[in-house]
């Protein structure tokens, strides 16, 4: 079988880069070649519904604060455990996964919030929870402080991010989940900083409310 994807719009190229190299991967562990052509088009329909959120420019200010807990959860928790080039391959969410980060045997979701107080966090699909399978599944919720001039801003922890990924051999890795999410590198960025003011973790499991 023959499919062929166009780019129409040049100024997508990187992005259209990043979409066959993960096609291609998708596809590449199917057993068979009419087994290769479903993995194909159900996760050419991922990137589609991706796609149809996917706006580039600035991010808004919700989505900068779930961009730096992500990495911070990435560099602070994933990172020491598994290393720094799997914990950057894990992180799923700018793909559009169920879980921001997917480990071989865990999942994390990252929720963030600004607020004093943390007494909900939004699921934006049933998906995110469902813990039916062998995986452990587990929620961090991060309540940050943000105040302007203090603290890491979100241009801080790209940048600090950019330099141990070139050191750990997975810079192009992370810079394809950067161009996925839509973002780009703006002073904007370094008007705000952040700090952890606390950190919770549930496990999701039997009775757990979802």
């Amino acid at each position: 079988a023959e499919i062929s994807l166009i780019l129409t719009d040049p100024q997508h190229q990187d992005l259209f880069d990043v979409l066959i190299e993960d096609l291609v991967e998708e596809s590449d562990n199917a057993e068979d070649e009419r087994t290769g052509v479903r993995m194909f088009l159900a996760r050419l329909g991922e990137w589609q519904r991706l796609l149809m959120r996917f706006v580039p420019g600035l991010l808004s200010r919700e989505r900068q604060q779930g961009l730096w807990g992500e990495l911070w959860t990435l560099r602070e928790v994933v990172a020491p455990v598994v290393g720094f080039r799997d914990a950057i391959r894990a992180w799923r969410g700018p793909f559009g996964a169920d879980q921001d980060i997917q480990l071989h045997n865990a999942a994390l979701e990252v929720k963030t919030s600004v607020a004093n107080a943390f007494p909900h966090m939004i699921i934006a699909s049933e998906r995110q929870l469902d813990s039916n399978s062998d995986l452990a599944l587990a929620i961090i919720a991060l309540s940050l402080d943000a105040r302007p001039n203090s603290g890491e801003t979100l241009s801080d922890i790209v940048q600090t991010t950019r330099s141990v990924a070139n050191d750990s051999g997975c810079l192009q890795l992370f810079e394809e989940r950067l161009v996925v999410l839509g973002f780009e590198d703006s002073e904007k960025y370094a008007e705000i900083g952040y700090s952890l003011r606390s950190r919770r973790q549930f496990m999701v499991q039997q009775g757990f409310p979802r």
